[in-house]
């Protein structure tokens, strides 16, 4: 279904990983894939994803940022 303004899931990837650690292996392979086919990522709560400024300020370095607000689908 092709509906304007609308995107389609690609992956979903969950990681389980402490925001403390740098090994992010669930990370990498989505920023990999998304990169692979010219997608965006996105995340649902970006305060979970690091804890470290450096790691955070490597991520931001090298992606293209898009913001948007959280939104509640009801039907």
């Amino acid at each position: 279904m092709d509906l304007p303004g609308w995107a389609v899931v690609a992956a979903e990837y969950v990681e389980t990983e402490s925001g403390k650690r740098s090994d992010r292996p669930k990370l990498a392979a989505a920023l990999s894939h998304a990169k692979a086919i010219g997608a965006k990522l996105v995340f649902a709560k970006l305060d979970r994803l690091t804890r470290k400024v450096d790691l955070l300020r490597s991520l931001v370095a090298t992606v293209e940022r898009t913001a948007c607000s959280a939104a509640t689908l009801v039907s």
